[in-house]
């Protein structure tokens, strides 16, 4: 419960942009965008759209990091499409004051 004037945000996937989004739409056919922003709105959040970049210091790191994000059938493809050790990453940044 958050107190009165007090202030909640939650982190989600924009998957409307950013190369990371292109594959999370892969990914995740069924995935409606509009759909999740229908629904924060609904409920009374503001959406603030983040532009950020994940970041490892070797392949080997972003490899591991893109197999914990992804099935194995994605992250193959997404990791043979892929060069380097980041990726462009976009997040909607969902807040709500009560």
């Amino acid at each position: 419960m958050v107190r009165r004037g007090g202030a909640a945000f939650v982190i989600d996937n924009d998957a409307t942009r950013s190369t990371f989004g292109i594959w999370f739409r892969r990914a995740l056919p069924g995935y409606d965008p509009g759909e999740v922003e229908r629904f924060w709105a609904l409920q009374g959040w503001t959406r603030r759209s983040l532009d950020i970049r994940w970041e490892q210091p070797t392949r080997a790191d972003f490899e591991a990091v893109v197999r914990i994000e992804f099935a194995r059938e994605h992250a193959d493809r997404i990791l043979a499409e892929h060069p380097g050790t980041s990726v462009d990453y976009a997040v909607n940044l969902i807040h709500r004051t009560f």
